[in-house]
């Protein structure tokens, strides 16, 4: 089997941990996310702008898709660099969401950043977000 990503205690020879990972992979209802990670560098004195844009615009129009599970958006120290990570239930409500809604959101953003974003693609077989807000009884949880 295939880790692309190896636990702490896996990489430290521990036998338990690499089992522990690999059953959280393959037991029976066990959620393996897709996500998408966007960067996008800001023209100078843009970020309260683009704070401005995706909690207005973006943020509920990711909500209205089909299988969007959570955002986290980070901020590089210099303000001139945001990364938005979202995750989605499956590839093919990702895929939708960039060809259906992504070209107009890219033209919110235009006026905050100073080129094109660089998108990426990333399966996300472990996430916690959706056990949290189970337990705390908000959230969806599949």
């Amino acid at each position: 089997m295939d880790l692309s990503i190896t636990p702490p205690d896996a990489r430290m020879g521990s036998e338990a941990g690499r089992e522990l990972f690999r059953t959280s992979q393959t037991q029976k209802g066990v959620r393996k996310m897709f996500a998408r990670c966007v960067t996008i560098h800001l023209k100078p004195d843009m970020v309260m702008d683009f704070q401005h844009i995706f909690e207005t615009s973006i943020l509920p129009s990711l909500r209205r898709r089909q299988g969007f599970q959570d955002e986290l958006v980070l901020i590089a120290p210099d303000r001139r660099e945001v990364i938005g990570i979202s995750l989605w239930d499956n590839r093919q409500n990702a895929d939708a969401y960039a060809q259906q809604s992504y070209p107009e959101i890219q033209q919110l953003l235009a006026r905050v950043m100073d080129r094109l974003p660089d998108v990426q693609s990333y399966e996300a077989p472990i996430a916690t977000f959706y056990k949290m807000t189970a337990r705390s009884g908000r959230g969806m949880v599949g």
